[in-house]
């Protein structure tokens, strides 16, 4: 009848052992036959056998199920995870001697018009100096270095103004002023200049700033697109919040666009800085004209010939 099989009392507690004999009509032991009678109805085990076997499934699923559930808690923590590295700016700075490769304590970095140039400065003596070659190309071409007798000329309408190197004068004409500190100092290959001398004949304007030692410098006086921040932010080497920081800015910084983007734009601070800064930090841009009240431009004179 297989009714054997429902005495399967080895996984059962000690209740539900009870509840089982319970189930039975009747038990009698007959003696003639030495055995036990028993009086039930075979419908009323149909349940139990079920249970029995379901308690068996779920033991051998538990462990499944737990390590199951496990991997799922697993993959979407990672997935938070992914998710949060992905959308959370970092916090990397970028060096500032690396990015404008000063390689030692007397180099300064050179930033004209918001280019960072290849050129760098030199300081001497807590002086400024830069390289002839520099100031030809860059800054002014009326700049003339004559190696042969280690003299910086330079012609005015009026005047020829020279220079010996490592002289604290110069001469307009026959006159001789002085300067301060050496003007000039020849190198092997070119001549360094005080950048206070080439200002002084020149329509530039230039302001130091430290750590790292950078020069920034402006020779074009046309219209440029200037905003100010909106709130305080970052400016990052490219655009992205992956990039790393180049310097914090804060709400009311002036800065200068020089592209914009969808999302970020290339802008350059007053300290020489040249990065990305989201676009939604900035407040509307607007046209400004720079101009140089310091300098007045020099008049020259047009000699006409009789015809």
């Amino acid at each position: 009848t297989g009714f054997v099989n429902i005495f399967k009392f080895k996984d059962l507690t000690v209740d539900a052992k009870r509840e089982f004999i319970k189930k039975f009509d009747s038990i009698r032991y007959d003696s003639e036959k030495n055995l036990f009678c028993f009086t039930f109805d075979y419908n009323n085990f149909i349940t139990q056998r079920c249970k029995i076997k379901e308690e068996h499934m779920k033991k051998k699923l538990l462990p499944a199920l737990i390590v199951t559930g496990l991997i799922i808690l697993v993959v979407i923590i990672m997935g938070i995870t992914a998710l949060i590295n992905k959308y959370t700016p970092t916090k990397k700075t970028e060096d500032l001697k690396e990015y404008f490769n000063i390689s030692s304590d007397d180099e300064a970095a050179l930033i004209v018009d918001n280019e960072l140039s290849d050129y760098k400065a030199k300081i001497i003596d807590k002086k400024i100096y830069v390289d002839y070659k520099f100031v030809h190309d860059s800054l002014n071409s009326r700049f003339y270095w004559d190696a042969n007798e280690n003299v910086l000329l330079y012609t005015t309408a009026s005047d020829i103004i020279s220079a010996a190197a490592d002289s604290n004068s110069y001469s307009v004409t026959k006159q001789t002023n002085d300067f301060g500190y050496p003007i000039v100092k020849a190198t092997s290959d070119s001549a360094l200049i005080a950048l206070d001398y080439v200002k002084q004949y020149s329509n530039i304007t230039f302001k130091s700033y430290d750590d790292p030692a950078r020069i920034v410098i402006t020779s074009k006086w046309d219209e440029i697109d200037s905003a100010t921040v909106s709130k305080s932010t970052q400016v990052r080497v490219r655009g992205g919040i992956k990039s790393p920081i180049l310097k914090e800015v804060k709400k009311d910084d002036k800065i200068t666009i020089l592209d914009s983007g969808d999302k970020w734009d290339k802008v350059a601070t007053e300290d020489g800085i040249i990065g990305y800064i989201k676009r939604k930090a900035l407040s509307e841009s607007k046209k400004t004209k720079l101009t140089n009240p310091d300098y007045e431009e020099e008049t020259f004179t047009h000699i006409k010939k009789d015809k």
